[in-house]
């Protein structure tokens, strides 16, 4: 009897034993499988997150093409931002007619509904330039659309604005070939002197005629001159007096005159010189469009009775050059009667 209980308690010992080493595999086996189970979660998501960190790093913004319908419909939208002066078209009197020279300084804006460069302002079809407001009209032809006045034969002045796609065939270059641009642009042609201004959009790639710009201002860091101020009719900075190498001298002060309401003329203001007043009416310097690092701009009067009351008047900083031919001091800042037509160094006069 005390054999048969002691058989069976060694049986029932051994029975609880094995019972309790298969719930222990059973356990690690369960526990090796969750935990692999969440390593290879954890793996998943961790690579998930890696590719999605990946893909976002190769995302870029995407820029709006220019759309050519919505600006024909006065929204500017797909060419909304600050643009850059990267060449212009215009003739050196070298021979070669007009030809195409990168670099330069005018700024063109553009809002939603609203283009503006320092001479004009375009909004839907309308054109509003010293001159008053103009109708636009519309060619779309080649991939490109252009806006141009529709008194073109009455406008003391014409423009042309010309809108051109990535990818559109022009030839600004300065070699005059033809070649697909690489980004959009914009041209404003005035009869202005015959001028045409190109535009590209900034970025934080700049062009290479946008880096020879970016690095024109630094020649008239000396410069007492002011361009942005005196296209914006502040003329503090060409306040003072003035003197060309024959020892004639004016002074300019800093008394400003409006245009008169029956004045056609550009100029809507103008700072007065001193004691130069011509038939009762003073004389006056107005400001225009930005040349190559200078400004090509007036000095006579606002008088009505006499046309052709201004003559050409470049303001020249110093480090600047008006032309090729331009052989006055570029150590000075100084202010060139006629613009450079009847001579450079004889009608300079230079800041005392």
């Amino acid at each position: 009897m005390n054999k048969k209980i002691s058989l069976l308690a060694v049986a029932g010992v051994t029975l609880l034993t094995i019972t309790a080493c298969g719930s222990q595999g059973q356990s690690k086996s369960d526990s090796k499988s969750s935990s692999t189970t969440t390593h290879a979660t954890k793996k998943s998501d961790s690579k998930k997150m890696n590719n999605k960190k990946q893909a976002d790093k190769q995302k870029t913004p995407t820029e709006q093409s220019m759309n050519l319908q919505q600006i024909q419909k006065g929204n500017y939208q797909s060419i909304a931002g600050d643009w850059q002066e990267v060449g212009r078209v215009e003739n050196h009197h070298d021979g070669n007619g007009p030809t195409y020279v990168s670099g330069g300084q005018d700024q063109l804006t553009v809002t939603q509904n609203e283009l503006r460069t320092t001479d004009i302002t375009m909004q839907g079809t309308k054109l509003t330039d010293h001159n008053g407001t103009h109708d636009l009209g519309f060619i779309d032809a080649n991939g490109q659309l252009q806006a141009q006045l529709k008194d073109e034969d009455s406008a003391p002045i014409n423009w042309i604005i010309t809108f051109y796609p990535k990818g559109n065939a022009t030839d600004f270059n300065e070699d005059g070939s033809k070649t697909a641009n690489q980004q959009d642009l914009i041209s404003v042609w005035t009869s202005n002197n015959n001028v045409k201004t190109v535009y590209a959009k900034k970025s934080g790639n700049a062009t290479k005629e946008q880096a020879k710009t970016d690095q024109q201002p630094k020649q008239e860091a000396s410069s007492k001159f002011n361009l942005n101020q005196l296209m914006n009719n502040n003329f503090s900075s060409l306040v003072g007096k003035w003197q060309n190498q024959a020892g004639d001298s004016f002074t300019v002060t800093n008394q400003v005159e409006d245009k008169p309401d029956d004045s056609n003329v550009m100029y809507k203001k103008g700072a007065v010189v001193e004691n130069h007043d011509t038939n009762g009416h003073k004389t006056v310097i107005g400001t225009g469009s930005m040349s190559n690092g200078y400004l090509m701009s007036g000095i006579g009067t606002f008088d009505t009775q006499t046309p052709g009351a201004f003559e050409p008047l470049a303001i020249v900083p110093k480090g600047q050059k008006a032309g090729d031919q331009d052989d006055s001091n570029v150590n000075k800042d100084r202010l060139i009667i006629g613009g450079g037509q009847t001579g450079y160094a004889s009608q300079a006069y230079y800041r005392q």
